[in-house]
């Protein structure tokens, strides 16, 4: 619920088919729509808290569909209510950072997995000439962030509130349709080249020409696997790898 002309109106349908996709992958969803800042930062200790109280192999997962943007190389999470076209001061009063708010938040967990995906623009608010090494995302040991689109650019939503942003649609319907034995790793990259695909080839052009190409920075240890891990008969070996960014 943004001001009126800034209403993103699939956000409602993203968050319950999301939903709907990692209960049936075993997920306990904590859920919080159209919340202010305040709002915001008391779901997010509530689900804290619960990640604190989870075991130490549970899989961890936050999402956030919205309003974003990027001041300096803040990404920011834009609250209810907030006009996404507010002065970069507003902005960063009103809105929860990615860095600070929600990974620095969550436990640190380098043996599990930590995922954090941003469904929103990243579009810049500080001049070209400042925005040199802008964002450059790096993901904690344990974690893997994927975003909707690269740094500076801009997240596409239709203007209906039955059906998803392009992000979010090839999430769910990956979550859904892919095997089992699919790691989170690769279930990201699959949904990267799923919304590169759909869009660079959609009959609109004006879809094709500002077709998202979706962000992912990891640094996980170990792989694990879409399938609720009570029903994975053992975790795939660790994996020391180096941090990537695609």
């Amino acid at each position: 619920a943004y001001p009126e002309g800034e209403d993103l109106p699939p956000i409602h349908k993203n968050v319950r088919d999301l939903r709907g996709a990692l209960e049936k992958r075993g997920f306990t969803v904590t859920e919080g729509l159209d919340l202010d800042l305040p709002g915001a930062r008391a779901l997010m200790e509530r689900f804290v808290a619960g990640v604190r109280a989870a075991p130490p192999e549970a899989t961890v997962f936050f999402y956030f569909s919205g309003h974003g943007a990027q001041v300096d190389a803040e990404n920011l999470l834009v609250s209810a209510h907030v006009n996404p076209k507010s002065p970069p001061a507003a902005l960063l009063r009103g809105s929860m950072t990615l860095t600070q708010d929600v990974i620095g938040q969550l436990p640190h967990r380098p043996a599990g997995l930590t995922m954090a995906v941003v469904d929103a623009c990243r579009t810049s608010l500080v001049s070209a000439l400042q925005s040199d090494g802008l964002n450059q995302v790096e993901a904690p040991p344990g974690c893997l962030i994927a975003f909707a689109t690269g740094a500076g650019k801009p997240a596409i939503a239709p203007a209906d509130d039955k059906r998803n942003t392009f992000y979010t649609g090839s999430l769910v319907k990956l979550l859904e349709s892919a095997s089992d034995e699919v790691t989170f790793s690769d279930l990201f990259r699959m949904v990267k080249t799923d919304v590169q695909n759909t869009m660079l080839n959609h009959p609109v052009v004006l879809l094709r020409k500002f077709a998202q190409f979706p962000f992912i920075a990891e640094n996980t240890q170990v792989q694990r696997r879409i399938a609720p891990l009570a029903e994975a008969a053992a975790a795939a070996p660790p994996r020391f790898g180096n941090e990537l960014e695609a």
